[in-house]
């Protein structure tokens, strides 16, 4: 089984939120905090309702994704401006924490869990924001991963990588 994931509910917006604050000079902070509550209340929640579910780790890792989305805003605000590859990079961490998140609860579960690198495997053509999926070569680069037949295999919509192997984001 395959499934792709997308970021939890508003955070997507309260990313696009931070970076137009952010270089307009405004305080970005409500927009972090809120996203930091959402994945809070995410793997409280998940921690109560699935034995096993790695806790500690996970809140680890969706703190360091939230000290470097601060770092970058940080960059953003000494540059008054937030080139097209930046923002790509930014606007899609929901659905990297989403992928960790949802491993996390299928392992807890007993399955095993390959993540599909869209970067990686996903090949796109375009513009850092709104590029399109070449579907063969993609799907030849999937293919050539050999994934075992047992494994749940996530991977992170809205994003790939071009023929640089920069991330973009679909559109």
């Amino acid at each position: 089984m395959a499934t792709v994931l997308s970021a939890p509910a508003k955070i997507t917006n309260h990313l696009v939120a931070m970076i137009e604050k952010t270089i307009s000079g405004q305080d970005a902070l409500p927009n972090i905090s809120d996203a930091e509550r959402i994945f809070a209340e995410l793997l409280t929640g998940l921690a109560a309702a699935q034995p096993g579910f790695p806790l500690a780790q996970l809140k680890t890792f969706v703190d360091q994704e939230f000290a470097q989305i601060k770092h970058v805003l940080h960059g953003i605000s000494l540059l008054g401006q937030c080139p097209d590859s930046i923002n790509a990079a930014l606007i899609c961490r929901g659905e990297k924490m989403s992928i960790a998140i949802m491993a996390g609860v299928l392992e807890a579960r007993g399955h095993n869990v390959t993540v599909i690198d869209p970067v990686e495997k996903l090949l796109a053509v375009g513009h850092y924001l709104e590029s399109t999926v070449d579907i063969a070569e993609s799907t030849r680069r999937i293919a050539a991963s050999r994934i075992p037949a047992d494994h749940m295999v996530l991977m992170a919509g809205f994003t790939a990588g071009n023929e640089k192997g920069e991330l973009v984001v679909l559109g």
